[in-house]
Formats: structure tokens, sequence, C-alpha cells
């Protein structure tokens, strides 16, 4: 709604199709993982109900770019599109019903209100209606044109580059503009009008979403007086909104640079991948126990690196903090004392040395 009000007399004849298509994609990842988490046969505990949502996740947030295909013939992509669409609206719808039933309307009016003034903080940062005409007042930021035009290359080519000739090959973390080429195709949109509106609507509420669900899985872990299933006091959420919606605007909210991580897609694709993550790896360290030593070799010497090298491929800084944390971890939990977490540690660091050789 806001896209065609500010984008009024500007937009084209596409726009509410945009529209329709982006927010049937949004909502497909949003709900599609909630409804996957709540199949009794995926849940074996009451608490780990969080790691099905990780897991659907995680799958799901990769599903456009295994199945973005240029050679399919138009019908096909179309149904395909289609078909997520309406299944993000009905999973959307179900949600929706679900939630005003079961609660009163007081608490509705609590979560809607500060939703809407949450959403409209976050699309300050990211709603780009005017993206094309920003060209004529000089006011579109350079990276949005170096963005769109390597996603561009990719699509069409399937080389990460800028489209200058005698550069084939761009050595970057290239990870987010394969997404959005792949998403591209999928939704049949263009790759500026993605970045335009698309964008904002699909990517922006994951690390949202994807750092909520690991702060609610920590706070079932840790035992403390008062402390509830699924609630999250004041505290957390004044925290919360300074840091990541930057209500007190400051230099560590800004990712360093001074401006908010959100205008950044590599590292919110990022971002939500290494949030979706740690509660995968929280579960396995409260229920290791519990798991075979084949199943342990094959998270620590396959999954952890290989989430890595995807992190990494995704967004350069979010591998940074994904390595201290690990190093981290490692000394602070002794880890150093088990040869399987050596070998981990070691795996990891060479799959980080060929990722960087290759990119």
């Amino acid at each position: 709604m806001l896209y065609l009000l500010l984008g009024y007399g500007l937009s084209s004849p596409d726009s509410a199709l945009l529209l329709i298509t982006c927010t049937g994609a949004g909502f497909f990842l949003l709900f599609v993982p909630l409804l996957l988490s709540e199949v009794p046969a995926w849940t074996t505990r009451s608490s780990d109900s969080t790691l099905q949502l990780s897991i659907s996740q995680m799958a799901l947030l990769f599903l456009p770019g295994m199945l973005g295909r240029a050679d399919w013939p138009g019908p096909v992509n179309l149904v395909f599109t289609w078909v997520v669409c309406l299944t993000g609206y009905g999973a959307t719808l179900y949600f929706w019903i679900s939630f005003i039933r079961n609660n009163p309307l007081y608490r509705i009016a609590y979560v809607f209100l500060p939703a809407v003034l949450f959403s409209l903080r976050a699309l300050s940062h990211t709603l780009l209606p005017a993206l094309t005409e920003g060209i004529v007042a000089g006011i579109t930021h350079i990276d949005h044109w170096y963005n769109i035009a390597m996603a561009q290359m990719i699509k069409t080519y399937n080389v990460p580059g800028t489209g200058i000739d005698g550069t084939p090959w761009f050595y970057y973390h290239y990870g987010s503009h394969w997404y959005m080429a792949q998403l591209s195709k999928v939704t049949n949109n263009t790759v500026p009008a993605l970045y335009a509106v698309g964008y904002s609507i699909i990517f922006v509420p994951h690390p949202f979403q994807a750092f909520l669900h690991f702060s609610l899985r920590v706070r079932r872990m840790v035992p403390g007086p008062g402390n509830k299933a699924g609630y999250i006091p004041f505290s957390f959420w004044l925290l919360f909104l300074c840091i990541f919606i930057q209500v007190i605007k400051h230099l560590y909210s800004g990712v360093m640079l001074g401006y908010s991580f959100l205008e950044s897609e590599s590292f919110v694709t990022g971002l939500t991948l290494f949030f979706f993550f740690l509660p995968v790896c929280l579960s396995f360290w409260q229920h290791q126990q519990a798991y075979s030593g084949a199943v342990r070799r094959i998270f620590l010497w396959v999954i952890l690196p290989g989430i890595a090298a995807i992190i990494g491929f995704l967004n350069i800084s979010v591998l940074y903090i994904f390595a201290y944390l690990a190093g981290y971890l490692f000394l602070r939990l002794r880890l150093y004392r088990r040869l399987i977490c050596w070998i981990s540690l070691l795996l990891a660091g060479s799959a980080l040395i060929v990722y960087y050789c290759l990119l």
C-alpha cells in the first residue's frame, strides 16, 4: 500500500502484480515453515518445535535458488509463481484467523499497532518506490545500481560481474545477488523491481523473525525466576529497538558504518541464516548425548563448516561474527579437549580458505 501511495504517478501498470507476487512470496517464506513445524511427526520434543522451524525455514529460504530456472517455459514459471503465492496467502490467513480467535481484542491491538510502527520504521530504510526516477534527481545510492547490475548478470549469464567487458568474474560475496536473480525468475519480476520493493517485503522481515526465534530458544534453555516459555520482558524489546531499528541512532547499531544494516541486502540475508542456524546449534549442544557418534560427526564435520561457507557466500561480515562466536565458544566451553571439535575447526577453516580463494 505504501509503495503504491509513495509511487503514485510514477508506478508502472505492473505495480499491482509486483506487489501481489512479492507479498505472496514473503508470506510463503514467513508462514509455511510455521505450518511445517506443527506437523506432529516432525516434533519429537515439545520444546524442539523451534528446531523444525529453523530447518524448514533455512530450506525454504533457498528454495527459489534451487527452482529458479530461466529455461522453464513461461506457463510453467507462471503456475509455479502462483502456487507459491497462493500457498503463502493461505498459510497467512490460517495463522491470522487462529491468532484473532485465541486472543482478546486488547492483545490484538497491542500486537498490531506496534507492528505497524515497526514496519514503517523498517520500510523507511528499505522501500524504494522511486528508485528509477531517483537517477534523474541524483538521490539514489550507487550501491543499489551496482547490486542490480551484479544480479542481472547472474540472472542472464550465470556469471557474477557488473557487465563491463573484460571483467567476466567479480570476486565478491555475491550470495544475495544470486538469490535475487533466482527470485526474479521464480516470481516473474524484473531485478530492479525486486530491489525497489521486493527486497523490503520478502527479505526484511526475516532477520527479525530469526532473531526473535533464537531469543525464545535461549530463554527456554536458560532457567531463571519467572522465566515463562514464550515470554520476553520489556527490557528485551527496548534493547531490540535500539539495536535493530536504531530508535537511538549510534555507531554500533549502524554496523560500525553509521547507517542501518537493513540497507545492506547481503548483510540481511547472511544475518538471517546466521540466526536461524544458531537454534540448531543450541539443540545439538543440549541433546548431543542422545545422538550417535555418526550424527555428531556429520553435524560438526559437514553441516557446521558448510553453513559457515554459505554465510560467507552471503556476507563476509556475518562470517566474521560467526567465526568470532565459534572461537569464543571453542575456548569458553573447553572444546579444545575434544579431538572431534579440533577436526571440525580445521575443516571449517579449510572450507573458508577455499571459499576465499574461489570468491
